[in-house]
């Protein structure tokens, strides 16, 4: 190689290197856990939520009012579940986030891409259940934190952080918030020395009563049909 063609070959390397070093990642950070004391719990309250339990971020088209309306006596019927699912409209992420071991010792990361300038400075909501998709659920929490869960002025280049220890009471929109909650969490308990935690608790996903009712003298109506039969 000459010494023009090295020279062009440094050049474009360094070029290459510096477009690299300068470029943006919009990245998504969940912080769970680490230096936290605020975790997902079941809607019984008896544990943590399993592995591989979906968690979405995104916004609502109804107003928080009309959330929490789909809630009665601490529990979501599926129509209401549906309601919710149809008007959340999620971010762009790449993958998509779960809950997995390293929620339970760190953050969970994801990156988000695609067009999302609309959500630059809205209010951030997360959804969590309890399986790996919303067909499977049949518990949901929707979670809204303090002035710092706001989405970045540049969707195109900011970064997102949500740390789940700055979301209070008087923000659950579907689920509860329990303080000092008596369920071991190792991580913690060895890293930090936490004696309690905090937990976001979601509602069970259950059928109305009516509509329990309806099924009820539907199979009874297909038992007497059988009968006749």
């Amino acid at each position: 190689m000459n010494r023009e063609s090295l020279v062009k070959y440094v050049a474009v390397a360094a070029a290459a290197l510096l477009c690299v070093g300068t470029r943006a990642t919009a990245q998504l950070v969940i912080s769970g856990n680490a230096d936290d004391t605020t975790l997902f719990m079941d809607a019984s309250g008896t544990s943590w939520l399993a592995d591989g339990s979906l968690v979405e971020v995104g916004q609502f088209s109804i107003s928080d009012t009309a959330i929490k309306g789909l809630v009665s006596g601490g529990t979501v019927s599926p129509a209401n579940l549906s309601t919710l699912l149809g008007a959340f409209v999620p971010l762009n992420t790449k993958p998509t986030d779960y809950i997995d071991t390293a929620f339970n010792g760190g953050d969970l990361f994801g990156d988000f891409e695609g067009s999302n300038t609309a959500f630059a400075n809205g209010a951030i909501y997360m959804m969590a259940f309890n399986a790996p998709t919303t067909a499977a659920a049949t518990e949901v929490g929707v979670f809204r934190g303090d002035a710092s869960w706001t989405y970045p002025a540049s969707m195109a280049a900011g970064n997102l952080s949500i740390d789940t220890d700055n979301v209070f009471p008087s923000t659950i929109l579907i689920g509860k918030y329990v303080s000092n909650s008596s369920l071991d969490n190792t991580y913690n308990d060895a890293i930090n020395g936490y004696a309690t935690l905090n937990a976001l608790e979601l509602d069970a996903v259950v059928p109305e009563p009516s509509s329990i009712v309806l099924v009820g003298m539907g199979l009874l109506g297909l038992l007497a049909l059988r009968r006749r039969s």
